[in-house]
């Protein structure tokens, strides 16, 4: 029998794998690089390029072509050498084939990285030994790098500025973004301090985040979900604290402050001065005004008079429970507390209202004289002559 010349020539598809919204992962097929021997050892390359640990490429496929001039009879394919678990062959269209004159027939591998280093390792295509035959090998050097998740939460830090203490704020929303080219496993969102007081400040409200982020590629996936936080002061001054959010590539830290406040209130005017007014009279009223200029709810406990002479004047309240905010349209930020005064004696006579309030006590200094009932007789003398 004469020696039969055998040909091989391997095709390595190097496309970069996408994933469509279904979860299936494709690859597209350039054309490949090729190599051909007669009877020796050539060898191909094919890079799978980066792919997240623990993930699983797009199949890559390797065609075995038969450029010769008689039939190969293909025997078997194996990996080899120090990372040879990472890669894989999915399908091999080729075993126990022999391949006539110009055609050929396909193996399909894959990368699977177990940690975040350059893995690589041999595909041999091997013809088997046969009588009176060399065993005619190709390889395929694979190699791909194993990388890990990435994410990213923004804004960074959320500062929440002033709230009155035990009002809540308005919601912020912090992003976070699947970064990384494969799928991010969310775990939670918590808050975190290392004064208790702080950390019981602030809340998550809610937040979108599914068990598993998308990577960006995916054709209509959810690659980012928001997390909305609150600011709920529970004592006056500056509040710090962190938003952790834990996924697959660690925790993502944002900085939450915000600084608590008191409620505020005004009243005008003071000094209320009624001037002279007669014993046992009870003078026109005079109004005051109190304001909420705070940056939330006022409450508003009691009105009344007191100090030195309190029963010589009358107060009126025109006063709600609680006040609104200045910043709440259509709301009720100020009240009126009408004052009169009836003095019973006629001497001066002082009181001080007092506005008791969640801001504290607002006071407005009252004054007035009492004055004696007075008369006139006019024309004096009156003569009447002769």
């Amino acid at each position: 029998a004469s020696l039969v010349i055998l040909a091989l020539s391997v095709l390595a598809s190097t496309a970069q794998a996408t994933v469509d919204a279904g979860g299936v992962v494709t690859t597209p097929t350039p054309p490949p690089p090729s190599i051909g021997h007669d009877e020796n050892t050539s060898t191909v390359p094919l890079a799978f390029g980066n792919m997240q640990v623990g993930t699983t490429s797009a199949t890559h496929a390797v065609t075995l072509t038969n450029a010769g001039h008689g039939p190969l009879f293909y025997h078997s394919a194996a990996i080899t050498g120090a990372n040879a678990t990472n890669f894989s062959i999915q399908t091999d269209d080729c075993i126990g084939k022999a391949l006539p004159i110009g055609s050929n027939c396909n193996l399909y591998v894959t990368f699977t990285p177990s940690i975040q280093l350059g893995r690589s390792a041999t595909l041999i295509l091997s013809n088997g030994t046969r009588t009176g035959k060399s065993n005619i090998t190709q390889t395929v050097l694979l190699s791909g790098t194993g990388v890990a998740p990435s994410a990213s939460a923004s804004p960074a830090p959320v500062a929440f500025g002033n709230q009155q203490r035990g009002t809540t704020s308005a919601s912020q929303v912090v992003t976070l973004t699947n970064t990384g080219i494969g799928p991010l496993a969310f775990t939670s969102a918590t808050i975190n301090a290392s004064n208790a007081n702080h950390a019981n400040s602030f809340a998550v409200l809610s937040h979108t985040c599914p068990v598993v982020l998308d990577a960006a590629t995916v054709v209509g996936g959810t690659s980012s979900c928001t997390i909305d936080v609150a600011f709920t002061p529970v004592a006056i001054g500056n509040r710090m604290a962190t938003l952790n959010i834990n996924d697959a590539a660690g925790t993502q830290t944002v900085s939450l402050s915000g600084t608590s406040v008191g409620p505020s209130a005004s009243v005008a005017p003071s000094p209320v001065a009624f001037g002279n007014q007669q014993r046992g009279t009870t003078s026109a009223s005079q109004a005051i005004t109190l304001t909420n200029t705070g940056i939330g709810p006022l409450s508003v406990t009691s009105v009344i008079i007191g100090g030195a002479h309190p029963v010589n004047f009358a107060r009126v309240s025109n006063c709600p429970a609680v006040l609104d905010a200045a910043a709440v349209v259509g709301g009720t930020s100020s009240c009126t507390i009408d004052v009169t005064f009836t003095p019973l004696v006629a001497t001066s006579r002082a009181a001080t209202l007092q506005v008791n309030s969640a801001a504290g006590m607002q006071t407005v200094a009252l004054s007035g004289t009492g004055v004696a009932p007075s008369a006139s007789a006019s024309p004096a003398p009156v003569a009447f002559g002769n």
